[in-house]
């Protein structure tokens, strides 16, 4: 349920450390049952601003109550069930995307990648990991997917990206059996701790596949084209000078 309120300018992390103090005393609210049976939509309104402000709040209020009778309607209560019949990691994705609020194809392969750390899937889905910022930055900078005919000043859409990598990836895990755990969490530490900084170009395991070099908040390719990371964690494309165009 907590995946419903990751956002992209939301930072993970923090939602799980607010939800973590507040859950003493607030357990029902975890609870599918409890929400979709007891708690009203103005409680569970309350709790949520706990944990995300006012951010969303409607929106993230009413999903939590409409995905825990969705939970009790469709699969018992029990959310394994939820993958009881798949045959594929892209079939649980869409049923999950389909069935509840709030989750597209990212938090969809995130939810599958939960449980399969917990080992509550009943059998392995091999599929796509998560395919969010860190992912993407890993396919660009070893030219693992291309873009052609860049403009500059040019925001790359990740969106765009994802619907070509996605049936890739899937094709990819099924081949070669890897399940998104396997591949996920190696791929979001580089990118967010080591793929961070200049100074640690050199001993990054991926420095001899990588066409881009990190300075100061810009990369910079081989070719000399320069890209600049920014707070909203896109690329823009920059002109000769090092300067955007808007």
């Amino acid at each position: 349920m907590i995946a419903v309120l990751i956002r992209a300018n939301q930072n993970g992390d923090d939602l799980f450390y607010k939800a973590l103090k507040v859950f003493n005393g607030n357990t029902g609210f975890f609870l599918p049952k409890v929400v979709a049976r007891q708690a009203s939509l103005e409680e569970i309104t309350a709790f949520i601003r706990k944990i995300t402000g006012n951010y969303l709040l409607g929106e993230f209020s009413r999903a939590w109550k409409y995905n825990a009778e969705v939970l009790g309607e469709k699969f018992s209560w029990d959310p394994v069930n939820i993958f009881r019949d798949m045959k594929s990691h892209s079939e649980a994705r869409a049923l999950l995307v389909y069935s509840f609020r709030g989750v597209g194809e990212k938090i969809a392969a995130l939810i599958i990648e939960w449980f399969e750390e917990i080992e509550a899937l009943p059998y392995p889905l091999y599929g796509a990991p998560p395919l969010d910022f860190h992912v993407l930055r890993f396919l660009l900078i070893t030219s693992i997917v291309e873009i052609e005919e860049l403009i500059s000043g040019e925001r790359i859409r990740g969106d765009k990206i994802i619907k070509v990598v996605l049936p890739l990836f899937d094709e990819f895990c099924r081949e070669e059996k890897l399940t998104s755990s396997h591949i996920d969490p190696a791929l979001w530490l580089w990118s967010r701790h080591a793929c961070t900084s200049q100074k640690r170009c050199y001993w990054c395991p991926e420095k001899d596949l990588c066409r881009w070099f990190f300075r100061y908040g810009t990369y910079k390719s081989k070719e000399g084209v320069l890209f600049e990371e920014r707070e909203d964690k896109q690329l823009y494309l920059l002109d000769e000078k090092g300067r955007p165009k808007f």
